[in-house]
């Protein structure tokens, strides 16, 4: 019995010091998980912007959530939510997102009057978005140099509190095709001031993970990182649906 009482305690000393060990383990986190922007309610469900930063805490990714159970619950009426960036997001020249539901879609009819999201990024404070009052629509109007937006971008008209509109005349739906997706650019003034994804709702239900090259100005102002891809993917262990701006390329 002795013998087996002294065999027993160095056993014990040995598993209480692994014990020890675990309570002092430390885990590292992921530095290119997501940081989350604030949680705003979209029918029953909700959505939110992130960004993920690589592994020198530079801009990776730029984005914007909406919850399986929101794109499910979705209101009858337009819905208009302004969407805060997280901290991590400042090497960007992103400042807020501004994402517009639209039942009965909108103008030109037969082109963009589907069910669809205005998903925009913007380069501009929120207050400053809400200073282009319909008394301002020629300054709003006013066309960036040529240099500053991509080959074959045509107005697609000023919006008050939103900015000029300019889109690919090339696009599948404005050359005969129906509208699922399609990539905007914004001005204000004659700058560029926002980056936009409109995607239908039934586009992006449809969603697995696709990436779509975004096509470049000659220019870019002001300097930080832009995406050069956006991406429409569903994370089924989240249940959300994300779009983002990806590839970043430090310009």
């Amino acid at each position: 019995m002795k013998t087996a009482y002294l065999i027993a305690l160095p056993l014990l000393a040995v598993t209480l010091q692994l014990t020890g060990c675990k309570k002092d383990e430390v885990t590292t986190p992921d530095p290119t998980a997501p940081h989350y922007g604030t949680t705003q309610t979209l029918g029953k469900g909700t959505a939110r912007t992130f960004v993920k930063l690589d592994g020198n805490e530079n801009p990776d990714e730029v984005g914007i959530v909406v919850s399986e159970s929101a794109l499910n619950s979705l209101p009858s009426d337009m819905a208009e939510l302004v969407l805060d960036l997280p901290a991590e997001g400042s090497k960007t020249p992103f400042k807020h997102a501004y994402v517009t539901y639209m039942p009965h879609g909108h103008e030109p009819d037969g082109i963009y009057n589907l069910p669809h999201f205005d998903f925009h990024f913007y380069k501009i404070t929120n207050a400053e978005r809400l200073t282009m009052t319909p008394d301002k629509m020629d300054e709003i109007g006013k066309a960036p140099d040529a240099a500053y937006l991509p080959a074959n971008y045509v107005s697609a008209g000023p919006v008050p509190m939103m900015g000029a509109h300019w889109v690919d005349a090339t696009s599948p739906e404005l050359n005969g095709q129906t509208f699922t997706k399609t990539f905007l650019y914004g001005s204000n003034k004659g700058d560029v001031i926002f980056y936009e994804p409109m995607i239908t709702v039934d586009y992006l239900k449809k969603a697995t993970h696709e990436h779509i090259a975004i096509k470049q100005p000659q220019k870019i102002a002001p300097a930080g990182y832009y995406p050069s891809a956006y991406a429409i993917r569903y994370n089924a262990t989240d249940k959300q649906y994300e779009i983002v701006l990806e590839k970043m390329v430090n310009q």
